[in-house]
């Protein structure tokens, strides 16, 4: 079946087939989901979309920025910081930890560990095991 479709969403033989890209300033963590017309997905070369991908065999120890003194129930202690834009699926971060970003800083208090889930969210829950 031959077809074009100028909207964001068509139906061919019962199926209903549909183009978005999540897009965002570079710099930015507000996602915005933009619809594409099928037709002019169709008529463009892969290559005409700039596509970051994250970089799956980083480390903790590869994304550390460094260790900050911090204020926590009236004293100073140490935290380590890491990018939180290259934290990746499965990367636990255990507390003193400053997890950065441009817009933000989410400081993971002692006791606690952070686990990046499948949507890049961080997960925090009581720590089974402070020594690790």
């Amino acid at each position: 079946m031959s077809a074009t479709c100028y909207s964001p969403s068509c139906i061919f033989d019962g199926a209903e087939i549909s183009c978005a890209a999540d897009m965002l300033y570079q710099g930015q963590s507000y996602i915005v989901e933009v619809w594409i017309p099928l037709a002019s997905v169709a008529r463009r070369k892969a290559s005409n979309f700039s596509v970051r991908a994250l970089q799956v065999d980083a480390t903790l120890k590869d994304i550390v920025l460094g260790v900050r003194r911090v204020w926590r129930n009236g004293d100073w202690c140490s935290a380590q910081i890491y990018d939180r834009l290259r934290l990746i699926f499965g990367a636990i971060v255990l507390g003193s930890t400053n997890l950065e970003k441009p817009d933000s800083t989410t400081f993971v208090d002692p006791g606690l560990a952070g686990e990046v889930d499948g949507y890049r969210n961080l997960i925090l829950a009581l720590s089974d095991d402070e020594n690790r």
